[in-house]
């Protein structure tokens, strides 16, 4: 079956077969699609299956090597590195005041607050995790952004939607996958409005001229990240000899798929957060541990 996915796609499947073969199983909420559950093994059937669709391989492969590393490490990595890019997510803005995915779902529905059909029925249920996000003051970047912004990076993917990358001077290239809040849009006549924070003073959801409700210029669940955004950013991936993992967990598509993608292409990975991800131990990646705004300024 792999043979006949998408790249994208079967590297996140064979990740999940592997965590199969060790005794786990694939997750099953909305942030990463069970694809191995899904491909492999249609009817639940014992973890066997995929492995026997993969005789040959050697235990283990290359992907047995997960470690800890400190910070002259992963500063000689960075040092070394001809193209390093960073991949980030919302652990990285905590620092700002901002809330996490995890934080936010212990308050609001989960996913199902911020996908797309629930604002089809109820556009007011996204704006109020929108301003529970933003709170009520502005927030800027921490040292961990202005960090990475004087790293030497060939390139920035982030998941963040909260444009502090941008603020903190970051010169190279950003690939914003999931949107940005500094801009809104109407889904029925197609205009443009000003950003998220500019409009939580007024009625919400703010109403567009054409009397549809506005929205945030974002990806919901439930929609595809833009096609030119996944290819810039799969263009950074394949073209990186270093991928810094930073400030997220790395279980939401299509952004996961790329850590599994600079893996199987050779690419050094390097999380730098508090505790390693799920795909610390599959894909042998090694994991600096500790706060992005301690780490990041010592490198």
């Amino acid at each position: 079956a792999l043979a006949g996915l998408p790249e994208i796609v079967a590297a996140r499947a064979e990740v999940q077969a592997r965590e199969l073969e060790a005794g786990g199983r694939p997750s099953g909420d909305l942030c990463s699609v069970p694809l191995v559950s899904e491909i492999l093994l249609p009817d639940g059937g014992a973890p066997e299956r995929a492995r026997a669709g993969r005789a040959g391989r050697a235990p283990g492969g290359a992907f047995d090597g997960a470690a800890s590393i400190d910070v002259g490490a992963l500063t000689a990595l960075v040092a070394a590195a001809e193209r390093p890019v960073a991949l980030t997510g919302a652990g990285l803005s905590r620092a700002s005041g901002l809330r996490t995915r995890k934080e936010l779902w212990e308050t609001f529905d989960r996913d199902a607050a911020v996908s797309v059909w629930r604002f089809r029925e109820e556009p007011r249920a996204l704006w109020s995790v929108i301003r529970d996000f933003l709170g009520d003051g502005a927030h800027g970047p921490n040292a961990a952004h202005v960090a990475l912004a004087r790293l030497p990076l060939a390139g920035v993917v982030t998941q963040n939607v909260d444009g502090l990358h941008q603020a903190a001077g970051t010169r190279a290239p950003i690939v914003e996958l999931h949107g940005s809040l500094r801009a809104t849009r109407c889904d029925a006549c197609g205009a443009r409005g000003p950003s998220c924070e500019a409009l939580l003073d007024g009625p919400l959801p703010p109403p567009c001229v054409c009397g549809d409700a506005l929205r945030p210029d974002v990806v919901l669940f439930g929609e595809w990240v833009a096609p030119d955004r996944l290819a810039q950013a799969r263009a950074l991936v394949d073209g990186c000899d270093l991928l810094l993992v930073v400030g997220t967990a790395a279980d939401v598509s299509p952004a996961a798929d790329l850590v599994r993608l600079a893996a199987t292409r050779g690419a050094t990975v390097v999380e730098v957060k508090r505790q390693s991800s799920r795909l610390h131990r599959a894909l042998g990646t090694l994991h600096l541990p500790g706060a992005a705004e301690d780490v990041l300024p010592a490198v």
